[in-house]
């Protein structure tokens, strides 16, 4: 506890948190929003002493107010323009841990660029508003210095047992903001609730007033006060005029009702005086107080929604986005309009009681119609743009046979993919089908496939739909096809396309070659894949013949809590697989071999909440769960399918692996970044309000390392963000694959949550060696989650047309691309962001297809802040340890 000094300045920081959806939908809430808007502006237009208001530091509250009431746009801009209504830079206040980087990046942009539509020139709210915000990812005081923000408020995630009230908050590069932690008695709103809330102390506002900032004062050795008047949903309270006077007269301090930049400037002038925290900001909360709990147990609410989610962010920025940025560059640059409404729908999804999962069915029903709508658009973005370059339907001559075909594949990653590809070869009805006497068997086309250098690919064929209708990019109905489904291997140059030609035989396919070496066992160069007739599931690395027994299991736990907590009943009952029902090989070929592998779970079918205990029932069903594991030729991974069939309610089930890597820490991707955590919780949060939970975030990867630097990862395939490392000699990592519940907030409970139905869980794991980087991990993560675009025409000439465009690539992806889009603003620019994932500084070569004329080194508002030297085509890239770098880049013009 600090002495009771005199103080300087006093900040009120007038505002009111508007979850636009939470245990109401957004229309209930936008009413309530008219009204207390109305009251805003009223206020403000009656009393200039009420000198400014702070919109949550939300802009899409102006949004959807003025979508009601246009009428009030121009009371709205003058109060904007003259500084009393202070709005940004957010445009939703989104979650940390489930959306990815780029996602917090667009959201700011989004912030930004409705300030500057409304009011040009007028700054946004100056400081990162994370208020209600459930854990502080590592790298945001980079992404917040991205747009000159340099000041934060939060509270989640930190305890006042070892922080004070402002402290510096440190990237790991670096970069850092200065922070306020706000009160844990009400966060936010810790100073309405003393003041004006009907439950207060004190009744004597003026009183309370005097009595909260004498308290507050106590809670940092600095001579500044701030008083957080912004609970949820609350109103404007006009009276702050008349306490600001009394604070003034009682302290002789100045009381700046939002004066947030001149406040956090003195801050400024006291760094050395403050603590420092560098990294993320994760802690569970310590003090019994009402407003102070970290909320981790979102991190598993409703995986249908965190999948979509991933589904879209990877849709956006791994495709879309990219090969818009192409087109562009090759002079068809596509209407910004689309990329800027995919992104509406997305982030509007992305606040925090929304991608969280703990409101209500109607609210999660809705994100589920924008995702939808997000990924039409991206999809048909993504299309467009690659009917720049698809090959046009060729004439055919009379020495041309017209059931010769050409398979072109698109890679839309900036780095080449040498991989086994499941590609779809659009068939016409009629193409020839062989028949024979006697033999009433499945009628299979017979096609050869060849590369572009003319030499045949072996290749296997997964699955066969006939007659269905296929449609090309920017078609309207399409043309019915016989639509087969192969695997081989293939390589794509970065950014670019390859193609194979496919042509009729009329002899008998066959390739004896296979990756199952005996019954149950499957190995390439690298690896060796074994299951036991039990199910049990063994990997060995063949490189340094590190073997992984018993990898695979799971367990299923009870669950009685709801969007926002885990909880397990006491006792619970935790059962774990044991022998399988059955081992299949369900692909066999040149290219790949899959074993499927089915448990049959006998579980009590829900929690029984009797008046005299809560336990899971006595009476049970059964959980089906078959586990898909491929091995393909030249991979380094294990590719993985869990698909559940989900009829129990009320439960928390885990997919568990043994690593038999028994480290002290783990590491969790993060956007930007790793984090290093260690594997053993804090004993000492035994007997905190909230205990320290075994599961934590991470964004899609997480994975275990020796001594010698080799280890084993986990790769998501999207919709999975909580995960534990145990200590042991086992070295296991448990991955939440879902949690089912009933319970939402303020209802009697609702069925969307218990996710009855098939669940489809889509990951892979990799076994690496000493020297593997982060950069590694990720690119084969996005090359797992990205198929390539497969697209079938005529062949004429019985030729394959070379790849006839690149986009961009590194020479030693020593760095991660993570965006490439066109510029908002200028559609012939391309923007690139790069980002260093190690400890050590990371140089490297930037290679364009196109001749440079121009390259700038931006702010993340894409604003050029210095030049970028370049040769030609090529950019040398330096960037230090977990640096984020972002590049303006213009071309020469094409020859015509």
């Amino acid at each position: 506890m600090y002495s009771n000094q005199p103080i300087d300045k006093i900040l009120y920081f007038a505002s009111t948190h508007w979850d636009r959806e939470w245990y109401l939908p957004f229309q209930s809430f936008r009413q309530r929003l008219v009204v207390t808007f109305q009251e805003i502006l009223s206020t403000l237009e009656a009393d200039p002493a009420f000198t400014s208001f702070i919109c949550d530091g939300q802009t899409v509250l102006i949004e959807d107010y003025l979508e009601i009431m246009p009428q009030d746009q121009n009371r709205i801009l003058a109060l904007i323009k003259s500084g009393r209504l202070i709005i940004g830079p957010w445009y939703t206040m989104p979650d940390e841990n489930l959306v990815s980087g780029e996602s917090l990046i667009a959201n700011l942009q989004m912030g930004h660029a409705l300030t500057n539509k409304l009011s040009p020139g007028t700054p946004v709210l100056p400081l990162g508003y994370l208020c209600d915000i459930f854990g502080h990812i590592s790298q945001m005081p980079q992404i917040l210095n991205g747009f000159h923000i340099s000041n934060a408020i939060l509270g989640r995630g930190t305890n006042e047992c070892d922080l004070p009230a402002y402290f510096v908050w440190q990237s790991p590069n670096g970069s850092f903001c200065v922070t306020y932690k706000v009160p844990e008695s009400c966060g936010y709103g810790s100073f309405w609730n003393e003041v004006y809330s009907d439950n207060r102390a004190i009744q004597n506002e003026t009183e309370a007033s005097a009595a909260y900032a004498a308290a507050e004062r106590l809670r940092s050795p600095l001579p500044f006060v701030i008083l957080m008047d912004g609970m949820d949903h609350t109103p404007i309270h006009p009276q702050a005029v008349r306490l600001s006077k009394a604070l003034e007269k009682t302290y002789s301090s100045k009381v700046s009702i939002g004066g947030v930049s001149e406040f956090f400037a003195c801050l400024h002038q006291h760094l050395n005086d403050m603590p420092s925290r560098t990294g993320e900001l994760q802690a569970p909360a310590h003090a019994m107080e009402e407003h102070n709990k970290l909320i981790s147990g979102t991190l598993s609410s409703r995986y249908d929604l965190k999948k979509a989610n991933d589904d879209t962010q990877t849709l956006l920025e791994k495709k879309a986005l990219p090969l818009s940025a192409l087109a562009s560059m090759y002079g068809k640059a596509l209407p910004y309009g689309f990329e800027k409404l995919a992104y509406q729908y997305l982030l509007k999804n992305h606040a925090h009681d929304s991608i969280c999962g703990c409101s209500t069915d109607e609210v999660h029903q809705d994100m589920l119609y924008r995702y939808r709508q997000s990924r039409q658009i991206g999809q048909e973005i993504y299309e467009n743009a690659l009917h720049v370059f698809l090959p046009s339907e060729n004439i055919l001559s009379e020495s041309d046979n017209k059931f010769d075909l050409q398979l072109t594949l698109f890679n839309p990653l900036p780095f080449e993919l040498n991989k086994v590809i499941t590609a779809d070869i659009a068939f016409p009805t009629d193409y020839p089908k062989p028949s024979f006497e006697q033999i009433p068997s499945e009628i299979v086309n017979r096609f050869l496939l060849f590369n572009a250098d003319g030499k045949e690919i072996p290749y296997q064929i997964e699955s066969i739909v006939n007659n269905t209708n296929v449609r090309k990019p920017t078609e309207f109905y399409g043309t019915a096809r016989d639509i087969y489904t192969i695997s081989f291997s293939a390589v794509i140059p970065a950014m670019g396309q390859t193609s194979c030609s496919i042509v009729p035989v009329t002899s008998p396919v066959r390739y004896y070659d296979s990756l199952t070496s005996h019954n149950l066992t499957a190995e390439n160069e690298f690896l060796q894949l074994e299951v036991s007739p039990a199910g049990n599931v063994t990997l060995t690395d063949l490189t340094c013949n590190q073997t992984y027994p018993n990898l695979i299991t799971y367990k299923d736990c009870g669950e009685t809590g709801d969007g926002w907590s885990s909880r397990p009943p006491v006792p619970d009952l935790v059962t774990y697989c044991g022998t399988a029902s059955s081992v299949a090989i369900v692909s066999d070929g040149p290219s790949r071999s899959t074993f499927c592998i089915t448990h049959h779970l006998n579980l009590p079918t829900r929690m029984d909440y009797h008046r005299q205990f809560t336990r899971r029932s006595a009476f049970t069903n059964i959980l089906e769960i078959k586990t898909y594991l491929s091995l393909e030729q030249h991979s380094k991974v294990i590719n993985c399918r869990t698909i559940v069939k989900n009829s129990i309610k009320d439960h928390r089930f885990v997919l568990s692996l043994q690593t038999g890597i028994p480290s002290k820490c783990y590491y969790a991707e993060q956007a930007f970044t790793f984090v290093e955590r260690p594997v053993q919780r804090d004993h000492t949060t035994q007997n905190w309000k909230e205990a320290e939970r075994e599961e934590k975030a991470f964004g899609n990867i997480l994975y275990r390392k020796r001594t010698d630097g080799s280890g084993f990862a986990f790769l998501s395939g999207g919709g999975l963000h909580e995960a534990a490392a145990h200590p042991g000699k086992e070295g296991r990592i448990d991955v939440t694959l879902f949690r089912s519940f009933e319970k939402t907030f303020l209802t009697n409970g609702q069925p969307d949550g218990q996710l009855e139905g098939e669940l489809t869980f889509e990951y892979a794991l990799m076994p690496f060696a000493e020297g593997t980087s982060n950069v590694e991990l990720l690119n084969t993560a996005d090359a797992m989650r990205v198929q390539p675009f497969s697209f079938t025409t005529l062949n004429s000439n019985g030729t394959t047309s070379a790849p006839q465009f690149s986009g961009f690539h590194l020479a030693e992806n020593a760095l991660y691309i993570s965006m490439i889009k066109p510029a908002g603003d200028n559609r012939d620019h391309v923007l690139i962001r790069l980002s260093n994932y190690s400890d050590t500084p990371k140089t490297d070569r930037l290679i364009c297809a196109l001749t440079l004329h121009q390259a700038y080194v931006c702010d993340l508002l894409e604003a050029p802040q210095s030049t970028a030297d370049f040769k030609e085509n090529i950019i040398t890239i330096a960037l230090k340890p977990h640096e984020i770098k972002t590049l303006l880049l213009s071309f020469e013009p094409l020859p015509h």
